[in-house]
């Protein structure tokens, strides 16, 4: 279609211009506006269903859920983080005991060495 076509068409029709905005009627802004509002109503009860459902544990909806529901579930991730902090403690344990354990063999083999080391300045003389 022609430009000049298409300038008639959007002229008798009442539709804008591309780098024209539509100009709007009140009742048109009117119903943006409560429109609006019932969005905002909407989320601030979203929003205060969902804490509610959320310390509860239950969700009303299908889906994941946020938290476990039952205390049991909970008490069995205790257990588990418990058991890995008592690994962890056997771990370093046995590691200072190794480190101690060396520096105790460290010292035994020094002494010996001391030890020898004395020995010929305290040996009898065989005659």
């Amino acid at each position: 279609m022609p430009s000049v076509a298409r300038g008639i068409v959007i002229l008798r029709y009442g539709l804008a211009f591309a780098d024209q905005t539509p100009l709007e009627s009140e009742e048109e802004r009117q119903a943006k506006r409560s429109v609006e509002l019932m969005r905002i109503k909407e989320l601030t009860l979203s929003v205060s269903e969902r804490s509610s459902s959320e310390d509860s544990g239950v969700s009303e909806h299908p889906g994941l859920k946020s938290r476990p529901t039952s205390m049991s579930v909970i008490m069995d991730k205790q257990k588990k983080q418990d058991r890995r902090r008592e690994r962890s403690k056997t771990k370093e344990e046995k590691k200072a005991k190794n480190e101690d354990m060396a520096s105790l063999k460290k010292k035994t083999s020094e002494w010996r060495k001391f030890k020898t080391s004395l020995k010929h300045l305290f040996r009898r003389e065989k005659s």
